[in-house]
C-alpha cells in the first residue's frame, strides 16, 4: 500500500501485537492510507489508532517493514 501511494517510512510489529507506523508523503495520500490501516487486512483486529502529525523531516528514501 505504502508503495501505490509513494509513502516513505517503516512499519514494525510490536511484541504485544501492536503495529507501529510511521511515514512521510503526501498529506492526501498518508489519510488515504490511514483509512486502510483502519480496516486492517482480512486476518487483522484493529481496536484503535493513534495518529500524531509531525513536520516532515525528509529523513525516509523508501518503505520498509522492520522487526
Amino acid at each position: 500500500m505504502a508503495s501505490s501511494l509513494n509513502i516513505k517510512g517503516w512499519v514494525k510489529n510490536n511484541y504485544d501485537g501492536s503495529v507501529m507506523v510511521r511515514v512521510e508523503g503526501d498529506r492526501s495520500q498518508i489519510e488515504e492510507m490511514i483509512a486502510n490501516l483502519k480496516v486492517g487486512p482480512r486476518s487483522a483486529v484493529v481496536r484503535n489508532i493513534n495518529v500524531r502529525w509531525l513536520p516532515f523531516s525528509g529523513e525516509f528514501k523508501d518503505f520498509e517493514i522492520t522487526g
